[in-house]
């Protein structure tokens, strides 16, 4: 159980540093900054995430190079609501808050004072220690009520950048918006909650860490077994029907020697095609082709085509039958050529043992 936890933490450590490699461009094709956009714009779909990744990464360098003068306007949403479920001697801090608010908001002072004194004079009975459930109710409505003011006077136009960040909110958390981030609903909410006050960076930072986690946990382990492949998921489906229908045929005469009782040498002339299939069932779903691993060709996945349109009309041909345009592999990043050597290596131990399994029994079927 350690020994499992202990691998599950460095193989999301390794995620995590794979990721920030890839956003700060050190890392080359195919695990580049622009095959990961293009491996989430057309494969997952979910380039949104990383592009309000970015955004909020410029976001806060650009708040925090502001004036402090200027950073104060937009402070950091409160994470937890006051609560009025206190004793007297708690409300001088309460008191202290109101005083902040008169001073941010727009209405008139009389009312502000009028509604504190009222409030002062709710919780200063003598015969109530611990406040009665209506009475907090009523407190907490006219709580409420000051705060909706407050964020709708003019303190709001006077935010730093408030017209990025009301585009960036339609952006990405409008529903059915053609960029929305897929967060949970509560996150949502609350962020459109607290976004109405402040623009302060911390407002998304909720949901940064929700994006980033499916970022790191899911896009990019997904990316990096694709990085690792040199065939296209179009060309394992063509090669495991033909693997499919060639060891039919091998059956079939594997079939026909055994009933007429030819000699068990003659059976060792399907140990070829047998091998071929064996190979083929082993390294095809993985996504590795021990052939081009060894010339050092990988074939284009279909986002990657930027061909001219002859030889677009001959890659459709050539999708038809099984086939895509291959290409030399000369710039592949050290990480994915030492991970696709290994595992080249682990499937042709495999095949090997197979193999040398398939062909025993074979020979071992009595005529």
């Amino acid at each position: 159980m350690a020994r499992d936890e202990k691998h599950s933490k460095s193989h999301r450590q390794t995620n995590k540093e794979l990721f920030e490699d890839i956003i700060l461009g050190n890392t080359m094709s195919p695990i580049s900054l622009i095959d990961f956009r293009r491996y989430l714009q057309h494969q997952e779909h979910s380039i949104e995430n990383l592009d309000f990744y970015k955004w909020y990464l410029t976001y806060c360098k650009k708040f925090n190079s502001l004036p402090l003068q200027e950073r104060e306007k937009s402070p950091p949403p409160r994470k937890h609501k006051l609560s009025m479920y206190h004793t007297k001697p708690h409300y001088k801090e309460d008191t202290n808050l109101f005083s902040k608010l008169r001073k941010q908001s727009s209405l008139s002072s009389e009312d502000l004072l009028r509604e504190e004194e009222d409030l002062t004079l709710e919780l200063s009975k003598p015969q109530v220690a611990v406040l009665s459930r209506t009475s907090t109710d009523s407190i907490e409505y006219e709580l409420k009520d000051i705060e909706s003011k407050i964020s709708s006077s003019s303190r709001s136009a006077q935010q730093p950048f408030r017209r990025e960040v009301d585009v960036a909110i339609k952006k990405y958390f409008t529903l059915d918006s053609e960029a929305e981030v897929n967060v949970s609903s509560n996150i949502r909410n609350q962020l459109l909650r607290d976004v109405t006050n402040t623009t302060n960076p911390a407002v998304f930072e909720d949901a940064t860490t929700e994006i980033l986690s499916m970022l790191i946990n899911s896009s990019i382990p997904n990316f990096r077994a694709s990085a690792v492949q040199n065939i296209t998921p179009k060309t394992i489906v063509w090669r495991i029907i033909r693997t499919t229908i060639l060891l039919m045929i091998c059956c079939v005469i594997l079939f026909c020697l055994v009933i007429t009782r030819q000699e068990k040498w003659c059976r060792a002339t399907l140990f070829p095609i047998l091998g071929l299939v064996v190979t083929s069932y082993i390294t095809n779903p993985k996504g590795i082709c021990l052939l081009k691993q060894f010339t050092g060709e990988r074939e284009v996945l279909d986002f990657e085509d930027t061909c001219d349109a002859g030889e677009l009309e001959r890659s459709l041909f050539h999708r038809i039958i099984g086939r895509t345009r291959n290409v030399r592999d000369k710039g592949t990043d050290p990480r994915i050529r030492k991970e696709r050597l290994k595992l080249a290596i682990l499937l042709v131990c495999l095949t090997v043992l197979s193999c040398g399994i398939l062909f025993t029994a074979i020979l071992l079927i009595p005529n």
